[in-house]
């Protein structure tokens, strides 16, 4: 037999898209983790990732999630032992220093956000006082001359 003569390798059958998006879906589950040093404040954030199916098509008559939203925990801990009034602005809110107040754990200020895929720019406000995330997975300067935390969805 020649090289051009040669039986092609048997291959695993192709599972169908539903069946991979699926079993995809189960296993999303993402954690970010960072401690920052910041003198008496210090910001921790979390987000954990839960896919949820927000929107559906069909793939020969089977459904299939479009739209995953995450669930995002954001972490703000107090190192001073003080009572904080805490918020989450952002990007996701048109940065309402009043829509998304966290709740105290602890030392510990959190609050979850459903998010859809994509980037986010947030702060903390802290007692009226911007606060960026040191610990976020990314930070930008803004147009105030201030950094912005990021984080992916």
């Amino acid at each position: 037999m020649t090289t051009a003569e040669k039986k092609p390798k048997a291959t695993k059958p192709v599972k169908s898209l539903t069946e991979t998006v699926k079993k995809i879906a189960k296993k999303v589950e993402v954690k970010i983790s960072s401690k920052t040093a910041a003198a008496p404040r210090a910001a921790k954030k979390t987000a954990t990732a839960k896919a949820v199916p927000k929107q559906k098509a069909t793939d020969a008559g089977a459904e299939l999630p479009m739209v995953l939203e995450r669930d995002v925990v954001f972490t703000y801990l107090a190192t001073d032992g003080a009572e904080h009034h805490v918020f989450l602005a952002g990007d996701f809110n048109g940065w309402s220093t009043q829509t998304h107040p966290l709740r105290p754990v602890g030392n510990k200020y959190q609050i979850t956000l459903s998010l859809p895929p994509g980037s986010y720019r947030y702060k903390f406000v802290v007692d009226d006082c911007w606060l960026h995330d040191a610990g976020a997975e990314a930070q930008e300067w803004n147009e105030l001359g201030t950094l912005n935390s990021i984080v992916w969805v």
